[in-house]
C-alpha cells in the first residue's frame, strides 16, 4: 500500500496523542498513589508510612493487621485506581476508533475527489475526441468532392462517434437518475432476444472481436426495466470488449435458466483484474490505474451502474477470473418481480 500525505499525518496525530494520553494517565495514577500514601500515613500515625507501597498492601493477607479505618482506605484507593485504568482503557479506545473513523473519512473524501478528478479528466477526452472526429468529416465534406464509397465511409465513421457521444450521455444520465429515485418500470424481458439484438450491433461495431453466446433455454423472461436492463448488458459486454486483447479478443455472453433466477454472465480474455481491485471497479468514478497513464477508455461510471441496477432489481453481481486468463462478470436477478427496490 502506498503511504500518502495523509498516513504520515495521522500517524503522527496517532503516536502523539497515545503518548500524551499514557503521560497523563502516569500522572494521575501516580497522583492519586501519593495522595492516599500521605492519608495512609496520617491514620497510621506513623512517618515511615509514606515509604510504604500503598499497592503492596494486601487486604485479604492474614499476616497484615490493619485498623478498620486503614482498611476501609486502601479499599477505597485500590477501587478508585481500578476505576482510572478502566477508564483510561475507555478513553485510549474511544480516541483510537474516533481518529480511526476521522482518518477514513478523510481517505474516502480524498479518495473521492481523486475519482472526481479522474472523471472530469476522462469525460472530457472522451467528450473532445469524437467531436475532434465528427468536425473533421464535416470539414472534409464542406472542402472536398467525395464519391459515394468515401461519403459513407466518413459518414459510417461520424455515425460511430455519435453513437458513442450517445452511450456517453445516455451513462450520465442514467448514473444520475439512478441516484434521484428513478422511476423504475417492470415489463417482461425476453433476455435471448435482447442479448442477440445487443450482440449484432456490437458485432458492427467491432468487427475483430469474436462475439459468442451461450443459453440453456430457448427463451428466457425476465421481469425488469427495459431501460436498465440493457444499459446493464451493454456496459459488462463493452467493459469486457475493452479489457480484451486487440485483435484476439473473445467475448462470451452465457445465460442459464434457474428456478427462480437467471445468471447472466459475460466472459473474456483480457487482461484481468487484481484481487485487491475487484470491490472497488463498482464504486462511482473509479477506474483501475492512474488517467494520465491509462490506456483504455472509459468514465468509470459504467460497472457503478450495473451494480446499482443489480441492486435495484434484488440480485447479486460476482466478479471472478477466466481460464485461463481474463475476467468473468455474473449477475444474478430473479425472473419476477413485484416491484424494484426504491
Amino acid at each position: 500500500m502506498k503511504i500518502s500525505r495523509t498516513h504520515i499525518i495521522f500517524g503522527f496525530l496517532l503516536v502523539f496523542v497515545l503518548s500524551f494520553c499514557s503521560w497523563w494517565f502516569y500522572l494521575i495514577h501516580n497522583k492519586n498513589k501519593e495522595l492516599y500514601q500521605a492519608k495512609y500515613a496520617l491514620i497510621t500515625a506513623d512517618s515511615t508510612a509514606q515509604t510504604i507501597d500503598i499497592n503492596s498492601i494486601n487486604l485479604k493477607a492474614d499476616s497484615i493487621i490493619l485498623s478498620p479505618q486503614s482498611e476501609a482506605l486502601v479499599a477505597e484507593y485500590k477501587r478508585e485506581n481500578r476505576m482510572i485504568v478502566w477508564e483510561g482503557i475507555g478513553f485510549f479506545l474511544s480516541l483510537i476508533i474516533g481518529i480511526w473513523i476521522v482518518f477514513r473519512s478523510i481517505r474516502s473524501e480524498v479518495a473521492l475527489t481523486k475519482q472526481q478528478h479522474n472523471f472530469l479528466q476522462s469525460i472530457t477526452h472522451e467528450l473532445k475526441s469524437p467531436i475532434a472526429s465528427i468536425r473533421l468529416v464535416l470539414e472534409t465534406f464542406q472542402k472536398r468532392n467525395l464519391n459515394k464509397e468515401q461519403m459513407d465511409k466518413f459518414t459510417g465513421n461520424a455515425l460511430k462517434d455519435v453513437e458513442r457521444l450517445q452511450n456517453l450521455v445516455d451513462n450520465v444520465l442514467l448514473a444520475t437518475k439512478i441516484e434521484n429515485a428513478y422511476s423504475w418500470s417492470l415489463t417482461d424481458i425476453d433476455v435471448i432476444e435482447l442479448t442477440e439484438r445487443i450482440l449484432a450491433k456490437m458485432r458492427q461495431k467491432h468487427p475483430k472481436v469474436d462475439f459468442k453466446s451461450r443459453y440453456t433455454a430457448n427463451e428466457i423472461i425476465v421481469k425488469a426495466d427495459i431501460t436498465a436492463f440493457t444499459s446493464l448488458a451493454v456496459n459488462l459486454i463493452e467493459n469486457a470488449v475493452k479489457y480484451s486483447p486487440k485483435g484476439d479478443a473473445e467475448i462470451k455472453v452465457t445465460i442459464r435458466k434457474g428456478v427462480k433466477n437467471i445468471d447472466y454472465e459475460v466472459s473474456d480474455n483480457g487482461i484481468g483484474i487484481p484481487l485487491e481491485e475487484k470491490q472497488r471497479i463498482f464504486d462511482k468514478f473509479y477506474r483501475i490505474g492512474n488517467e494520465d497513464t491509462r490506456k483504455t477508455k472509459g468514465t468509470g461510471l459504467g460497472l457503478h451502474i450495473v451494480k446499482e441496477i443489480v441492486k435495484a432489481h434484488r440480485g447479486w453481481i460476482i466478479v471472478k477470473d477466466n481460464s485461463p486468463v481474463g475476467t468473468i462478470f455474473r449477475v444474478t436477478v430473479p425472473m419476477k418481480l413485484n416491484r424494484v427496490n426504491d
